[in-house]
């Protein structure tokens, strides 16, 4: 069984506090009426004489008009906070963008004030700037590096390895971060051409990934009407456990891309398929990426070779550079490598962007038995069906904020013709 689907913004989002307050004062007015309103009822009893059962029910609808009073006073208090947490919020980006000054300095002693005010509401924006730390790598590259192998399979040495690894900062790129350069030892092989319709749908997007597949990489090339020319580009995930074998996604390219930082394998890969179809740098791509394919999207889109309109990651163990991009992550709450992103909250892509994520409930099959060091780990939150199974369900759920990600896809409903390349990269 899973929990509650969640959707919530990957960016920070302009409020108007003037209208939070606004609404504060009018929640603040309501307490102070529901307050006096029970306070009269209150009264009633002492004014008529009925009997001990009736003025038991007019005490009892005293207490609950009491407590409506409690909880719009709350509701004002917290509004208050919200609107305060908004108004710093915007007098730092504001702070941010003007040159040292007089008006500078006014804006700065505005700002101290309400932080010192209310530090609750300093905190809330600390924590309201981006999104949530996401990822999920089927393997952990991090901790096999550092000789944690056990912490991959046992529940509590799990943790002290994530901590350990996250204190090394590997899960994040920043924008303008180029990989290491390291010399490329892998070939792409063009498997095959066929001609498809764009995808139209975030699930539809994800199933074009080629997981275990003939083929790691697959790329659609979308002429629009205007006579553009954009690319959706697919990459899988690990598929070999291996170290330095023919399969260039592998654990040498995990090591690479999230220890050593560096040019992988995988990386390269995706880089010379992108040229066996003719995309240069500087034309507009759209990445799908699973796990070490969205550790390979985030290091493409933080380089700024190519203009990345939007990236759709699942179980990323990366979290991509803030930019203005459009960012679609999903993350599920129990993959258990989710923890090696290590996103800081400073906020990533458009004003669009969203962070879609559920807990997964793995089945008996995916179940594994106790060991004397806890609870084995399982993977199947991890899985890309159970990620395609959660896009579905985001798009099914009716939330309003899935509007626009869907009418971002639905301009290439119109494109014309559509060739989608499947590439095999080997490593010599």
């Amino acid at each position: 069984m899973s929990d509650e689907l969640q959707i919530h913004r990957g960016s920070a989002i302009a409020v108007n506090s003037d209208e939070v307050r606004a609404v504060a004062t009018s929640l603040g007015a309501q307490a102070s009426r529901l307050s006096g309103i029970a306070s009269d009822v209150r009264r009633i009893p002492g004014l008529i004489d009925h009997g001990g059962g009736e003025s038991a029910g007019v005490s009892d609808a005293a207490w609950q008009l009491e407590a409506i009073a409690d909880h719009a006073q709350e509701a004002t208090a917290q509004a208050v906070t919200m609107a305060d947490a908004y108004e710093i919020a915007e007098l730092r980006a504001t702070i941010s963008r003007l040159p040292e000054g007089d008006e500078t300095n006014r804006l700065q002693e505005q700002l101290d004030a309400l932080v010192v005010s209310n530090p609750d509401a300093a905190l809330f924006a600390d924590r309201a700037k981006g999104i949530d730390d996401i990822g999920g790598l089927r393997f952990s590259p991090s901790l096999l590096a550092f000789g944690l192998l056990p912490a991959v399979l046992a529940g509590p040495a799990l943790k002290w390895g994530m901590a350990f690894v996250r204190d090394k900062n590997r899960g994040r790129v920043e924008d303008g971060d180029y990989l290491k350069a390291h010399p490329s030892t892998v070939t792409v092989d063009k498997r095959g051409v066929r001609s498809v319709n764009a995808p139209t749908t975030v699930s539809e997007a994800f199933q074009r990934i080629q997981h275990n597949n003939d083929g790691q990489i697959s790329i659609d090339v979308i002429d629009l009407p205007g006579g553009e020319r954009e690319y959706f580009v697919y990459i899988d995930g690990t598929s070999s456990l291996g170290i330095g074998g023919n399969e260039p996604w592998d654990m040498v390219s995990n090591v690479q891309l999230y220890v050593s930082q560096e040019e992988s394998d995988s990386y390269h890969a995706v880089l010379q398929a992108l040229d066996e179809v003719g995309a240069e740098p500087g034309d507009t791509l759209n990445l799908v990426s699973y796990s070490q394919g969205a550790a390979v999207a985030a290091s493409i889109e933080a380089s700024g070779d190519y203009n990345v309109a939007a990236n759709f990651m699942a179980g990323s163990p990366i979290a991509p550079p803030a930019s203005d991009a459009l960012h679609v992550s999903l993350a599920h709450t129990n993959d258990v490598i989710a923890q090696l992103s290590t996103a800081d909250g400073d906020g990533t892509g458009s004003d669009d962007s969203l962070v879609i994520s559920r807990t997964i409930e793995p089945n008996l099959v995916e179940r594994l038995p106790a060991t004397p060091f806890g609870p084995w780990t399982t993977f199947g939150p991890h899985m890309l069906d159970k990620y395609v199974d959660t896009a579905h369900m985001a798009e099914d759920s009716g939330d309003p904020r899935m509007a626009a990600v869907a009418a971002y896809l639905q301009k290439y409903a119109d494109a014309g013709t559509v060739h989608n390349y499947t590439f095999n990269a080997t490593r010599q």
